[in-house]
């Protein structure tokens, strides 16, 4: 009896360490460990190997593609987006040395002469020469959430640097417009709604007092874009006639997006959050275009949508509604140990795996205790 008693115990036991230590293990890419929770361990480890460079430089696409798409990006084209959504997230991981890592790359690789960001490049191909607004102030926000934390004079100078550059080239009359081409020496004549990022735009404002006014306009754009007695908001502002713009329906990625600006700086309207939720509650479902009246119209659902409503409701303080949308991305992720995209948010069949998604679901649970 007592031996019997013995092998449970021991049996158990290492049980026990050997869930503590899958819990507690880290990846390594260049050598460099990356802590993560049992949640994000097998999406990150995906991602890193499959879908980044050595220097973490992150591919659009799992699947490779030799033709260059001049709206769109594609195969190994590497994304401004991406490597801002991967800088957030090395920060909220308290990564320091893979945050240095995949911004030394950024800076390196994606920089324009303006110093502001390419939007895409390919590897010993091409350079875009138009940067993307949103993208650049994703950079510098964790530029500035790096500096606060680190605080790292290498930090605060690029800050400085790429600050000068927005204001020269993408704003005008304190509005700030999508995009600069450094070829053609064109700007944008729209203000993308969901490309505002206020809470950046208000930080850049305690830095340089230049961006005052200009977080000020941006505001009440975004403010003023609220389509009535919806929960939506407006495409684009078009900065010439000061009109807005709309699509012939509601992309729900750009109005979580919206959503989350206002969110972190507190102008945020719980209706309209709790639409969200209440949507989702229906058919424990998003759908990824609404129409204006409320209605879904698609079928499509992804891992951004969910990611993105999470990290709102994380940020109004519902971690338990933020913790039930981030659980949904599951229904997407390979979990068959067999696939080679095991661990990915991915169509399994067409072997389709976009970094946008999987990004989006890893910022989100770097926020989150699951």
């Amino acid at each position: 009896m007592k031996k019997l008693l013995f092998i449970t115990l021991l049996c158990f036991t290492l049980l026990f360490l050997t869930n503590f230590k899958s819990i507690d293990n880290s990846i390594n890419v260049s050598n460099m460990p990356i802590k993560t929770s049992y949640s994000e361990y097998n999406t990150l480890n995906f991602i890193l190997n499959n879908m980044s460079n050595s220097k973490l430089g992150i591919y659009t696409n799992y699947l490779d593609s030799k033709d260059i798409n001049i709206d769109k990006a594609t195969g190994k084209d590497i994304l401004s987006e991406s490597q801002g959504l991967l800088l957030l997230y090395f920060l909220n991981k308290d990564d320091k040395p893979n945050f240095d890592k995949a911004l030394k790359f950024t800076i390196k690789n994606l920089s324009l002469k303006n110093s502001t960001f390419s939007w895409r490049i390919r590897e010993l191909e091409f350079k875009d020469n138009s940067n993307c607004l949103v993208n650049d102030l994703r950079i510098l926000k964790a530029l500035i959430l790096a500096d606060e934390k680190w605080d790292d004079k290498y930090y605060s100078k690029k800050i400085k640097k790429v600050s000068e550059g927005l204001l020269k080239y993408n704003t005008k009359n304190d509005i700030c417009f999508d995009f600069y081409d450094t070829k053609n020496k064109t700007n944008s004549k729209y203000n993308t709604i969901s490309h505002i990022d206020l809470y950046t735009l208000k930080k850049l404002s305690s830095l340089d007092k230049r961006w005052e006014k200009i977080y000020e306009s941006s505001k009440n754009i975004v403010l003023n874009s609220q389509i009535p007695n919806t929960s939506f908001y407006q495409y684009r502002y078009n900065i010439s006639n000061k009109k807005y713009i709309n699509q012939k329906n509601i992309d729900l990625t750009q109005n979580l997006y919206t959503l989350i600006h206002l969110a972190e700086v507190d102008l945020v309207s719980l209706k309209d959050v709790n639409w969200i939720y209440e949507e989702f509650k229906k058919n424990n479902k998003l759908y990824s275009h609404y129409s204006f009246d409320l209605s879904p119209e698609s079928n499509i659902e992804s891992t951004a949508i969910y990611s993105l409503a999470s990290r709102l409701f994380y940020l109004i303080d519902e971690p338990e509604k933020s913790k039930e949308l981030l659980n949904k991305c599951n229904d997407f992720k390979v979990s068959s140990k067999d696939s080679p995209l095991y661990g990915s948010f991915a169509n399994e069949q067409t072997e389709e795996v976009y970094s946008f998604d999987n990004l989006q679901y890893l910022l989100s649970i770097s926020l989150l205790d699951i």
